[in-house]
Formats: structure tokens, sequence, C-alpha cells
């Protein structure tokens, strides 16, 4: 059998085996791609370099910038502090203290010594400055500031510190420190001595750190969150703008300093801040540095490095492309050629010799003659696989047709493309009515979302197996139960599933189910009165007594015993016996008001109730409750001559931790009050509260 001829040919060559005119580009292309893979790791580990460098050049800026704001802050509070000291100083000096003609003098030569302090003035209670650095005779009046209004009234010895202002003697930004001088015979106010700051040796401190780099100076008023003074031009302007969001947040979040990325005039900023020391952490000094200043170096090193690898990555790529064509190219046309002549149908095309070439391809033109002698053997194979085939399908297709479980195939949307003819037994629908149509079909509404997570979601998401049970309506409008189990193809076209019908099974394990919660119901019932028995009150007794512990709440129990039961039941007979415990269940039970209290039979006559969360004075009254209960149970007619029931009560209340003993501890000591109450006659209530150490007696009646 000969193989069938196509049109096809290997890539890169026309039917005859002749090159096409991109074939050869093609292949040097893909060898080249190969190397630029090859090259990717030094690609990542030049991007890499790039962002380390980046975030280094950025930390840097980050600790810069924080550097010179604490260093300027920390300059600020030095001038403050000088002035601080001088003014000091000049309030003991006569001429100063007196205001007299030395005034002027005395102040120029001591202010000489300080060039940090742009200005020095006296001024009077009244505000009019008596004498300052630059003028003999000022004429300016101090009275409007709100520093000076505050120096007027400030302690003896406590200096007074402004807001960032413009000085009226240098019509420059300052911060002005003021000291009031008193009378030591009346302790009147006779002068207010005050020093202005030179802020501009901000802006110069901050210019000499910041060495080429520009650099945003600002002092940030904290309690109006506005920028009062920024660098400018080598020096200092006073403002008053709206501080950067961003620059404030970050301020509140650290108090102590730090640094944040922020937008400054549009233009992104590295900027750290510090505290100014001495105004309560109400003014901030924030330095900023642009960050295209700081990743400049790196930028500029990231672009050499980029041009360099990609010379280097081009270079290579052409010494590939030179050197694959003689020893792979040139010898992959010959064996494409032969190939293409096998192809249509010549079984003696031969290689030839391959000058030149890779062992590699030498050894698959040596082969290549062996290939073409198998071929027709080859052909004989397939034609006998083709008629075992075609039995292999017919035999599952019997299978498929008489399975009692329904079969069905589903393309990758999960529309079903097969099912077979079991769907008739199942659904009671003919084959051709499911197909073309999704899982969905008749399954039971609210089914449906369960039926996508446990068995569609799954195999969609690439598992290779799932199951799920759900319920499906049938053609006759019954609803059964169906299990359905499902694979993945190999292949990925699609799922194939296997379904059954397991109504019985389901109904079976409801009956099950059934007959176990009944059984659960009998093992914590008394048979006889309907109430809880020992083992379910013993449960809920531990139960609530570690809930009274942790919540630390009261927890009553009261154990009641029928009065001389074994005479009536002796008496009058079993059966008028277990009347009267009935009787005295129930009448226990209606009078408890709470879902959480509980009755139970604790033994023969006695039975026992459980009061969560019940003090001592509402496990008296619950008692009185029920014995009342009790009296006006009315008595059978086979006992109508008997005396009236009565019951006697013995409770303990118990506050955790307080005497927390568990509850073995509560049982005996309400079963002592038992007792005593059957000793004092019958038909009476005693109550303990159980402490740390001792049962204390609290009530009886």
């Amino acid at each position: 059998m000969t193989a069938d001829v196509t049109s096809a040919a290997p890539a890169g060559l026309d039917v005859r085996g002749r090159a096409r005119a991109f074939g050869l580009t093609a292949a040097r292309q893909r060898l080249a791609l190969l190397y630029l893979l090859a090259a990717g790791p030094l690609l990542m580990l030049l991007a890499l370099g790039a962002w380390v460098d980046r975030s280094g050049a950025l930390r840097t800026a980050r600790h810069q910038a924080e550097s010179i704001a604490r260093t300027g802050a920390q300059q600020l509070d030095d001038m403050t502090q000088e002035a601080r000291n001088l003014l000091t100083v000049l309030a003991l000096v006569p001429e100063i203290r007196d205001l007299g003609q030395g005034c002027h003098a005395t102040l120029r030569a001591i202010a000489e010594q300080h060039p940090r302090i742009l200005n020095v003035s006296v001024s009077r209670p009244t505000g009019e400055i008596a004498c300052n650095i630059r003028q003999a005779h000022p004429t300016a009046t101090l009275w409007d500031r709100a520093y000076f209004q505050r120096a007027l009234t400030a302690l003896p010895g406590t200096v007074v510190l402004s807001d960032i202002l413009i000085s009226r003697v240098t019509a420059r930004p300052s911060m002005v420190v003021a000291l009031p001088v008193r009378d030591p015979r009346s302790g009147e106010t006779i002068a207010v001595l005050a020093a202005g700051l030179d802020l501009d040796r901000l802006s110069w401190l901050a210019e000499r750190e910041a060495g080429p780099n520009r650099m945003s100076l600002q002092a940030i008023d904290m309690t109006r969150g506005v920028v009062v003074l920024q660098s400018a031009g080598g020096g200092v302007r006073a403002m008053s703008d709206q501080a950067d969001p961003a620059v404030l947040d970050a301020i509140r979040a650290a108090p102590r300093g730090g640094s944040v990325a922020a937008m400054l005039g549009g233009e992104p900023f590295t900027v750290g801040f510090a505290p100014v020391p001495g105004t309560g952490l109400r003014m901030v000094l924030a330095t900023g540095l642009p960050r295209i200043d700081t990743l400049a170096a790196s930028n500029y090193h990231l672009t050499l490095n980029a041009l360099g690898f990609l010379a280097a990555a081009i270079a290579a790529v052409l010494l590939a492309w030179l050197a694959a064509d003689h020893s792979l190219l040139r010898p992959i046309r010959q064996l494409s050629a032969a190939a293409a002549s096998l192809g249509a149908g010549d079984l003696a095309a031969r290689i030839g010799p391959l000058p030149g070439a890779v062992e590699e391809l030498k050894s698959l033109g040596a082969s290549f003659d062996v290939m073409a002698a198998s071929l027709r053997a080859r052909d004989d194979r397939i034609a006998a696989m083709g008629d075992s085939i075609a039995q292999s399908e017919e035999h599952h297709r019997l299978l498929a047709n008489n399975a009692g479980d329904m079969i069905a195939r589903f393309d990758r949307d999960f529309i079903r493309t097969y099912i077979s003819p079991a769907c008739r037994e199942v659904l009671g629908y003919e084959c051709e009515q499911f197909v073309g149509r999704t899982l969905k079909c008749v399954i039971v509404e609210e089914d449906r979302a369960r039926v996508h997570a446990e068995l569609m979601r799954p195999l969609l998401l690439g598992a290779d197996t799932a199951r799920a049970t759900y319920r499906v309506t049938r053609h006759d409008g019954r609803v059964v139960w169906i299990e359905t189990f499902a694979r993945r193809l190999l292949d990925g076209s699609g799922f194939v599933t296997v379904a059954r019908d397991v109504s019985l099974q389901k109904e079976l394990e409801a009956q099950l189910e059934a007959a176990n919660q009944q059984l659960r119901v009998q093992v914590m019932q008394d048979p006889l009165t309907g109430i809880a028995n020992r083992r379910r009150f013993d449960e809920m007794l531990g139960f609530e007594y570690q809930r009274a512990q942790r919540l630390h709440e009261p927890l009553s129990l009261l154990m009641v015993d029928i009065d001389h039961f074994k005479l009536f039941n002796d008496t009058f007979g079993h059966p008028v016996g277990d009347y009267c415990l009935r009787a005295v269940a129930t009448g226990l039970d209606q009078t408890l008001r709470r879902p959480g209290d509980l009755v139970g039979r604790y033994g023969g006559e006695e039975f026992a109730v459980l009061l969560p969360g019940t003090p001592l004075a509402g496990a008296i009254i619950v008692s009185e409750r029920i014995r009342a209960s009790v009296s006006r149970i009315p008595r059978p007619a086979a006992a109508a001559g008997a005396c009236p029931l009565t019951v006697s009560i013995g409770g303990a209340t118990v506050m955790p931790p307080s005497g927390a003993d568990g509850p073995s501890a509560l049982i005996q000591h309400a079963d002592v009050a038992l007792y005593q109450a059957k000793r004092d006659g019958r038909d009476c209530v005693k109550v303990v509260t159980v402490a740390q150490d001792a049962v204390e007696p609290v009530h009886a009646s």
C-alpha cells in the first residue's frame, strides 16, 4: 500500500525542494532568537543591577534629605538658644535696663559677636522701640506683634518664640526670640528684649549639604498645615501656602522625623523632615531633593550598560547568522529537498554527502536511506492497524449501546456531542433530544449551582476528574437522583461523563439518617416521663458549668424529690405511681420559662432542674413556683383518698470561679440541701450558696 501524496512541503521549501524566498531568513531568525533567549539572564542581571542602583540612589537621597532637615532644625534651635542666652545677658546690662543713651552702642558692640542674629531691639511696655542694633532712635512700634503681647504677660525669665514673620527693620523673614525685663522691686515689666534670627542661614546650610544638587527647603507650621518659609534664590521668603498633603500625613505618622516621596510644584521630590526643637513639634523643617537629580547618575549608567549590551547582542546575532548557514542551514536545505521528494512518493531519494555539516546532521542523512526502505512496511502496518481500529470502535459502540450507565461526551464548553442509549432508561428521553444541549438542561434549579461548583468548574480549571450527585427531572416529571463521574479527555477536546440513577441509594440514606436521629433522641430522653434522662442532664450540667466559669455568671441547681413516693407507689400500684411521675415531670417542665433551663429525671422519684445564669434569688423564686405547681396536680381516680402530692426541693447556687470545685460539688451541695428539706418536714425549699471555702445556708421555706 503506497502513501497518499499531499501538496505540503517542508518548511522553507516548495514541493520540488527549492528554497522559498523567506525560508532561510526564518531559520536564521530562529537561531538568533535562541541566542537572545540564552542572553536573557544577562539582560535580567542588567535590569536587576539598574533596579539596585536606582533603589540605592533613592535610599541615599532619603537619608540625605532627612539628615539635612535634622541639621537645619538643630541649626535653628542653636540660633534660638544663642538668642536666648544673649537676651539673658543683655537683661543684666544697666544701659539696657535703663534704656539710656548708651543702649544703641551697647547693642551694636555685643551683637557684632553674634552674626546669626539679624537684629536686637529693646522696647518699652508701650511697644515703642527704644533702641536696636541698626538705629539709635527708631520710630517703629511692636505693640501689634503677637509675640510682644505674650512677652508682656510672660513669667519672669520666660522666653517667647514668635512665628515666622517679616522684620520691620530688615524687611527679611525672621523668627523673633523675646524676653521681658522686670523691675526687681515692683515686679512690673520695664522693657522687652527681642532678637531676630537670620533664617537665610538655613538656605545656605541646605545648599552646602546638598552640594551641586537642587534642594527645596520649607518650614511647615503643623498647627495650620501651611508652609510659612521656603528657600528662594539663595535665601528664604515667608509665605502662607498649604503644605503638600502627603508630607503632612508623613509628618503626623512620624512626628520625630523621617522621609517621604511627594510632589512639590508638580515635580517628584524626596522629602526629609525633622521637628524644630523647642517648638513643641509645632514647627517642622522639610528639605526636598528632586528625584530627577537623584536618579541622574543611575539613568546615565543604565543607558551606557543598555547600549553596550545591545551592541554585543547584535554582533553575536550576526556571527551566529553567518556560522549557521555553513554548518546548519545548507545541510538542512539538502535534507529538506530529499524529504520533499520522499513525500512526493519517490522512495529512491537519497541525501548524499553533507560536507561541513555537524555530526548530528550527518547521522540524520545516513539514517534517511534506512527510513525510505522501511516506509512500505510501515504502510502495510498502517492498513492492518486501520482494520484493528475499526473493530475496536465497533466493540466500544456495542458496550456504550448496552451499558446500564449513561455515557456522554461534551466539548470544551460543556455542550453535549454524544449520549448513550441508556438515557432512555435513566431520563426517559431519546438520544437526539440531548445532543447539542448543555449539562444543566434537566437539572433541578436548586442543584445547578452545586453541579457547576463540584463538577464543571474543577474540570474547566484543569482538574482531571470530578464527581457530583444531584437531582434531575425525568421526561415523565419524576425527580430522580443522579451520580455523575466526569473525566477530562487527554487531548483537551472535551470531557466524558458516566452517570447512573442512585435514587434508591439516596432513599436508603435518608431512612438511615431518620433512624439515627430517632436513636439520638431516645438515648437522651427518659422513656417514662419524656424529659431529659440522667445522661443528657449530666452533659448539660458540665457544659453550663464551663460556660458559667467562662462568662462569670451564676449557676443554680435544684434537686426535687416527691414526698412519700415509695409509700404512695406501694399503696396504689405502679401504674398510678408512673402517672404521678409523668404528671410531676410535665409540671416541672411547664414551670420553667426560659429556653436555656433544663429539667431531667435524676433517678427514681428524684428530678433535677438546671438554671443557667440564675442567681440565688431567682433559684428561690423558681423553687417556690415548682412546689406550688406540684401541689395543684390532680390525683388519679385510683388514689382519690391519698394526700395531695408535695415535693421537697434542695438547691445550690455557685458563682464561678468562686467555689469552682466542679459540677459534682454543686450536685453534692444541692443534695445536702434536699435532705435538709426532708428532715425539716418535707414540702419545703432549702437553698444554699456555695462560697469559696464553705457552704452558707441562705434560704429555707
